[in-house]
C-alpha cells in the first residue's frame, strides 16, 4: 500500500492550494475529488464561447488569495471593473456614487446623507466594526435613511451576505475596507484560470489529483473511499464543505450566505450603465465583460441576495430597468435559484471561525481560520495548514 505525506480531501481552490504549497515543500500529496473534475464553486461553463462562472465573482485585491496564487507563480488576467452605474431607491433612478463628486452631486443621497458617506470613505483606512451585527453598525453610523440604504448595499456587495442581522459587523467592514482601498479583479475566461493555475502547480511539483474519488470516512492517518478503498497519509486535509466535515469532526455553527444568480450572455453589448443596485430590493447587476474578456457577446451577472422564491422575475425586472432590450439579444442564460456562497459567515456575538486544526484532521476553506472572507479564507487557510504541516515534519527532523 502506497503511503503518502498528505491526503487532501476535496478539489475546490483551497484543497489545490494547499496541495501545491505542500508539494513545492517537498511533501508527497494526494488530492481526492468526488466531481469529475476539479475546481469546485470555481469551475467554469463554457457555451458557445461564453464563459460562465457559477455566479458573480470578483478576485479581491490586497487580501490572501492574491497573495498565494502569487506565491505559486500565478498572476490572474482581468481587469478592474468601473464603478459607474445607477442604484434604485425609493421608485428613482440615480447615479451610484463612485467618488467624491458623484458623493456630492448625485440624488441618491440627502445632504446630511453626502455628508455621512463622505466621511465614512474619507476615514477608510481606520475604519472598524465591532462584535454587533452589521444592521446595527449601519443604524449607528447615520440615522440618515438614504445613507444607510447604501451602505448596506455596499456592505452586502462586499460580503455577498444579504441578512446584515446575521452577520457581524467587524468581518464586513473589514470586507468593504478591503475592496474600496485594494480594488477587485474580473478575470478573463472567468475563474477556471485560477483553477487551472493551480491545477498546473500541483502537477509541476508532482501532486496526484485523483477525480471520481468519493470519500465516505476519514481519520487523522487515512480515509476510505466508496469503493472500500482505505489510504494512508500522515496528515490527512478536509476541503470540503462544513456539511461534510461534520460527519468527522466538530463543526461549530456558523451562518451561510445564499444568493440567487440569473446570468445572460448577450450576442452584443446593450445600451445601458455596467453596474447596478437596488436599494429597495437587494440586487445587483453588473456586466462583467466590461472588464473581462468572456465571449463574443456581454455577459451579465446578475443575483439576489437572499434566494426568495421569485427571485427570477424579480432579477429579469432588474435587467429591463437597467440594459432595456437586452430579452432579444439573449443567446444563452443560466439560472441558479439558490447557490451557498460562503458557509463560513460569522454571526454577531463572541462566536469565531474554528482553527484549522481539529480532532487530529486538518481543515481548510471559507469557513476556518481568520484570514478574511471567500476565496481569501480559502487560500489563506490552505496556506496557514501547509505552513503547519511543513513545520511539523521540520521539528520532528530537527
Amino acid at each position: 500500500m502506497k503511503r503518502r505525506d498528505v491526503l487532501v480531501v476535496g478539489g475546490g481552490i483551497a484543497g489545490l492550494a494547499c496541495a501545491a504549497l505542500l508539494a513545492r515543500a517537498g511533501r508527497r500529496v494526494t488530492v481526492l475529488e468526488a466531481g469529475s473534475s476539479p475546481g469546485g464553486l470555481a469551475r467554469t461553463r463554457v457555451r458557445d464561447g461564453f464563459a460562465f462562472n457559477r455566479g458573480a465573482h470578483a478576485l479581491y485585491q490586497g487580501g490572501a488569495a492574491a497573495q498565494v496564487l502569487s506565491s505559486l507563480g500565478i498572476r490572474p488576467r482581468g481587469r478592474a471593473p468601473s464603478l459607474r452605474g445607477v442604484a434604485f431607491f425609493d421608485g428613482g433612478r440615480h447615479r451610484l456614487p463612485a467618488g467624491p463628486w458623484s458623493m456630492l452631486t448625485t440624488g441618491l443621497l440627502s445632504m446630511r446623507g453626502r455628508m455621512a458617506v463622505l466621511r465614512l470613505f474619507g476615514g477608510l483606512r481606520g475604519l472598524e466594526g465591532d462584535s454587533g451585527s452589521a444592521a446595527a453598525w449601519v443604524a449607528g453610523f447615520t440615522s440618515d435613511r438614504s445613507a444607510r440604504a447604501y451602505l448596506a448595499a455596499m456592505l452586502r456587495l462586499s460580503t455577498y451576505c444579504g441578512d446584515l442581522e446575521a452577520v457581524r459587523a467587524d468581518h464586513a467592514v473589514a470586507a468593504l475596507r478591503q475592496a474600496a482601498l485594494h480594488g477587485v479583479l474580473y478575470l478573463d475566461d472567468g475563474w477556471q484560470q485560477i483553477v487551472q493555475g493551480l491545477v498546473e502547480a500541483c502537477e509541476r511539483d508532482g501532486v496526484q489529483i485523483r477525480c471520481r474519488a468519493p470519500v465516505v470516512e476519514a481519520t487523522p492517518r487515512a480515509v476510505r473511499l466508496r469503493d472500500a478503498q482505505v489510504l494512508e497519509a500522515e496528515h490527512v486535509v478536509l476541503a470540503v464543505p462544513p456539511s461534510v466535515a461534520s460527519a468527522w469532526v466538530e463543526v461549530p455553527p456558523l451562518g451561510t450566505a445564499r444568493v440567487s444568480c440569473l446570468d445572460v450572455a448577450l450576442s452584443r453589448r446593450p445600451d445601458g450603465p455596467g453596474l447596478a443596485f437596488d436599494l429597495d430590493d437587494p440586487m445587483y447587476l453588473s456586466v462583467h465583460s466590461d472588464a473581462a474578456s468572456l465571449g463574443p457577446g456581454a455577459l451579465v451577472h446578475t443575483l439576489h441576495y437572499g434566494a426568495p422564491s421569485d427571485a427570477r422575475p424579480r432579477l429579469e425586472g432588474l435587467l429591463d430597468r437597467t440594459l432595456p432590450g437586452w430579452r432579444e439579444m439573449c443567446v444563452h442564460e443560466q439560472f441558479l435559484p439558490s447557490i451557498a456562497v460562503c458557509q463560513g459567515v460569522v454571526p454577531p456575538g463572541p462566536a469565531s471561525r474554528p482553527g484549522v486544526h481539529a480532532d487530529g484532521l486538518w481543515r481548510v476553506g471559507d469557513a476556518v481560520g481568520d484570514h478574511g472572507g471567500l476565496a481569501d479564507a480559502a487560500l489563506g487557510s490552505a496556506r496557514e495548514v501547509a505552513h503547519a504541516i511543513v513545520s511539523a515534519v521540520e521539528d520532528r527532523a530537527a
